[in-house]
């Protein structure tokens, strides 16, 4: 069961991930923010383009969708974790 409880805070962290990220991605087709995924190990975004709009570029500003994302997705985990823990520490 422990490895079914960290498997669980995997997923939820990484879907949640997703979610986070894809409200912070601009859209103007709608293909950047359709091409976020995981794959249960890690959160990547599968559009030629999308380092450029991360980063930026000599002609243009990065809008840092990610990098942007990252504090609020280790607070999720960070609280994902606390119940698994708390139910972990009850059955030793």
């Amino acid at each position: 069961t422990r490895t079914r409880a960290l498997d669980n805070v995997i997923k939820k962290s990484l879907n949640a991930g997703v979610d986070i990220i894809k409200n912070r991605t601009p859209v103007i087709t709608g293909y950047l923010q359709s091409a976020w995924m995981n794959d249960s190990q890690s959160i990547f975004n599968y559009a030629d383009y999308a380092s450029y709009v991360e980063y930026g570029t000599s002609r243009f500003e990065g809008r840092f969708m990610m990098t942007n994302s990252l504090p609020e997705i280790e607070n999720l985990i960070d609280e994902l974790i606390v119940e698994p823990i708390a139910c972990l520490s009850t059955t030793i």
